[in-house]
């Protein structure tokens, strides 16, 4: 499980321009735009479970998941942000009464050990921004808001959630099937700094006062 946000401003793609000219146009939805929050979660054998869309608003409103992915579960909070922790007691519980082994990964490393990282969130990006181009172009001088991010964010979805992209994710991370050394030492040269032990002075006189 991890969460990622959605813009409806999207990230515009390299254009063909002559060579020699300096100012190249092309279409945006908007310097700024609203913030959604996406929850996503799929297993080892490359199932999804359906996802999670919090909206920056105050009040719900069914129209904003007409064409969002079937069953996904509408939330809205102001800032469009998650504001709880994650970890949730009585979901702990009911892991440790069903023999289920909970594996939270350290931060600063997602990119390596968290599958929906390594696997999902790229193409899902990519077929986001498709999506969002495509409708400017077929919806010319209108800008996009909170309720075309359900459908935009299906179709990017139906094309990312594929077993492919979920079993590859874990694979990759070496979570399933278990693989200790899937990550060369080198990727863990960085670390060795913290190993450092810091030089002290033996007492006072190995200190000099500025002049």
């Amino acid at each position: 499980m991890d969460e990622s946000g959605l813009s409806i401003v999207q990230r515009p793609s390299k254009s063909f321009a002559t060579k020699g000219r300096k100012q190249v146009g092309t279409i945006t939805s908007a310097e700024h735009g609203a913030h959604t929050t996406v929850v996503y979660c799929m297993n080892t054998i490359g199932s999804f479970i359906p996802p999670a869309m919090i909206f920056a608003r105050k009040n719900s409103k069914p129209d904003l998941t007409d064409h969002a992915p079937a069953g996904t579960l509408q939330l809205c909070q102001e800032s469009g942000w998650m504001t709880g922790i994650h970890k949730y007691l009585p979901a702990l519980e009911y892991a440790k009464r069903h023999g289920v082994v909970l594996l939270c990964t350290p931060p600063h490393c997602t990119h390596r050990i968290q599958p929906l990282d390594v696997s999902f969130f790229g193409p899902l990006s990519n077929y986001y921004n498709q999506a969002i181009t495509k409708w400017i172009k077929t919806n010319p001088a209108r800008t996009v808001t909170a309720f075309q991010v359900g459908q935009l964010f299906s179709e990017a979805y139906e094309k990312a959630a594929v077993m492919g992209n979920a079993v590859s994710g874990f694979k990759t991370t070496g979570i399933y099937s278990p693989n200790p050394d899937i990550f060369p030492e080198w990727m863990f040269s960085p670390s060795d700094v913290t190993n450092l032990v810091l030089e002290e002075p033996s007492d006072q006189s190995d200190l000099t006062e500025p002049e």
